[in-house]
């Protein structure tokens, strides 16, 4: 990132009417509510284009509007080929569409071996077991093994507190950067392997 641009980042699910766009609104409320709008950007985009042009879906608009949130004029785009360079973090938000996953995978592995970062959660969705994490995705860390690229495990304790508790109240939220993972220590390992590890060194933070 140039240090005279903003921050970019960039949301993704398959079509890009709940999912990333949810994502985007929240985000947008956060930044603005921090008056950092001048040094963060976002937006958010769909694997397909089949919903070019039109609005988020309205129950999930309703359902953020529940919580204080308000479409600021977003409206379905599929991703660009060049979305992975004009962004500094890309976040995907969806399983689907194996074909499509793949070329994210090699794409999003170009992308950090040019230096930019690339954040997944690899449960897929949320738990709704508190603390308790649900099973890792190992297809994620092929972006890691294909980049030969170092992983960052973050831990989030307490997200869901806002959720389960229905509440839009302010609640604390630990977020812990857990020390890099070298490539050499995950070296020829499986994929399932390296999800396990990850998966063992964040579950030891949430649940302590």
């Amino acid at each position: 990132m140039n240090a005279s641009e903003p921050y970019r980042v960039l949301f993704v699910c398959l079509g890009n009417i709940c999912r990333s766009p949810a994502a985007e609104i929240i985000f947008k409320k956060m930044v603005k509510e921090q008056g950092l709008e001048s040094l963060i950007e976002s937006d958010s985009a769909g694997m397909i284009g089949y919903h070019r042009g039109c609005p988020p879906d309205a129950r999930m608009v309703q359902a953020l509007e529940k919580y204080g949130y308000q479409n600021p004029g977003v409206k379905s785009r599929p991703v660009r080929k060049d979305d992975l360079e004009q962004f500094d973090l890309v976040v995907g938000m969806d399983r689907e569409n194996l074909r499509q996953s793949m070329q994210v995978i090699n794409e999003a592995a170009d992308v950090v071996k040019e230096g930019k970062n690339v954040i997944l959660f690899p449960e897929g969705t949320r738990s709704r077991k508190g603390n308790q994490l649900l099973e890792f995705k190992s297809g994620s860390f092929k972006i890691a093994v294909k980049a030969k690229c170092p992983i960052v495990p973050v831990a989030l304790k307490n997200c869901f507190v806002p959720f389960d508790s229905n509440t839009v109240r302010p609640v604390t939220v630990e977020v812990h950067f857990l020390d890099p993972i070298p490539y050499e220590e995950y070296q020829g390992m499986k994929t399932t392997e390296i999800a396990e590890m990850v998966k063992k060194r964040i579950e030891a933070v949430v649940t302590a």
